[in-house]
């Protein structure tokens, strides 16, 4: 019973991992071919293209973690510590 039921989570999780990196994928493959198709009809260089490309990559990323932040998906004191939290203690403002 306790094999059939570590093969059950496993099973679980894997699915979870696949399924975000399947989205993952996804949002970047559209935001690679929005950004392509702005830099051409821009008619912006190669290399800005590739720099637009990178920057919406980068968005979809920051975007998701942002998401699983607000979503409750880790616990509160690394949450507060990603959201900055501290950093405007009396401490930090006399020794800046």
């Amino acid at each position: 019973m306790t094999h059939t039921h570590a093969l059950d989570w496993w099973a679980h999780y894997r699915a979870q991992y696949s399924r975000r990196t399947a989205g993952l994928n996804t949002a970047n493959a559209l935001a690679g071919h929005a950004a392509s198709k702005a830099a051409t009809d821009a008619s912006a260089a190669t290399n800005a293209s590739a720099a637009i490309r990178l920057r919406a990559r980068c968005l979809v990323a920051g975007q998701l973690l942002h998401d699983r932040i607000r979503s409750g998906e880790y616990e509160q004191s690394i949450r507060g510590l990603l959201l900055g939290a501290g950093l405007d203690s009396p401490a930090s403002v006399t020794a800046a």
